[in-house]
């Protein structure tokens, strides 16, 4: 067989040209499929959907909320997508202490600017 581009010599099971690169003919399908083994999830911690978060962890997020409220809504917001209900149940906690909490902060702020408590 012969490349169509360069007019070069090549093995007859060619797809590409050894010699200028040029496509020769169609990919195969079975070499374009990924292999079953390759479809299946990377471990067993994603296959199984994760496990939950620890205690420590969970509350160190929730009270770190309470003093920073993004981090709550960032780390929400991040695990809402989990495919483990557990980690989804946690995150829609996160999420809604950090908006809680930032709703918390802007009231006091707001109030205490208004009642003329900051003089900045």
């Amino acid at each position: 067989m012969f490349c169509k581009e360069c007019g070069k010599q090549i093995p007859d099971d060619s797809v590409f040209c050894p010699e200028c690169g040029g496509k020769v003919a169609e990919v195969p399908a079975f070499a374009t499929a990924q292999p079953a083994a390759a479809a299946a999830p990377a471990s067993a911690h994603a296959a199984t959907g994760g496990a939950a978060f620890g205690q420590g962890m969970n509350l160190g997020i929730i009270l770190g909320s309470l003093i920073i409220p993004l981090i709550g809504i960032v780390m929400g917001a991040i695990n809402l997508r989990d495919p483990s209900p557990a980690k989804r149940k946690a995150a829609k906690i996160w999420l809604w202490v950090g908006i809680g909490a930032g709703a918390f902060w802007i009231m006091v702020n707001l109030a205490g600017a208004c009642a003329g408590g900051f003089d900045y």
